[in-house]
């Protein structure tokens, strides 16, 4: 005689039952159908005051800290506040309450209007000034376009260039380049974020450079 599981009730046959489609499809439905339910509700993170991506009702966020879940449907840049309720207790926030203990704030510094850098000329595009930590730092740098010649992006603690094919990526003639290093500071220290070409002509460089910090 065929029974059900604890929890979703699927159909298990004994050994002398003669196999039903029926009952395969049915437990096929419910797994879809709980598996769905699982996947719009699982947890996303958010950093800032409005939504980064659109979140759906009943999704899990973790926000500054916290499990909340969403109480309405909330679009791409909308604020998060008043559209979130606290999740309280429990294993699950407590793994996200201590997760987010051990990652800083995300500090990042934009160059957006450009900066003109001569061929075969070092320019440092953007610096970060970081207190001691372990952090993971990602550099982006945008070229005027132009195919000739190589590019370079640094990612250094000093602004002297000599180590610059161990901390960079090199590519000829593209426009666009990103680096990410782990660094570990000792001290409050400044990071460099520079550019190189060789193009022949002078090239307008746009830049980003982010850090997050990770408590050890």
């Amino acid at each position: 005689m065929a029974t059900n599981t604890t929890n979703y009730g699927l159909t298990k046959p004994a050994y002398s039952d003669t196999a039903d489609i029926a009952d395969i499809n049915g437990n096929m439905d419910t797994v879809d159908s709980e598996m769905t339910k699982l996947s719009n509700s699982v947890a996303v993170v958010e950093f800032g005051d409005t939504a980064t991506q659109a979140i759906s009702n009943g999704t899990y966020v973790v926000w500054k800290g916290n499990l909340y879940k969403a109480n309405q449907a909330i679009s791409s840049g909308a604020t998060l506040s008043g559209k979130l309720t606290a999740v309280s207790g429990g294993g699950l926030n407590d793994v996200y309450s201590s997760l987010n203990s051990n990652l800083g704030v995300i500090t990042t510094d934009v160059n957006s209007s450009g900066t003109s850098v001569a061929s075969a000329t070092w320019v440092t595009i953007k610096t970060l000034e970081l207190t001691a930590g372990v952090y993971v730092i990602t550099g982006d740098l945008s070229f005027t376009s132009n195919e000739a010649g190589i590019r370079i992006l640094l990612i250094d603690v000093t602004e002297n260039s000599s180590n610059a094919y161990d901390n960079s990526v090199l590519a000829s003639g593209r426009s666009d380049l990103n680096k990410t290093r782990i660094i570990s500071l000792n001290a409050t220290t400044t990071i460099y974020l520079r550019a190189y070409q060789t193009s022949g002509n002078s090239l307008t460089v746009k830049g980003k450079i982010s850090a997050v910090k990770f408590k050890v």
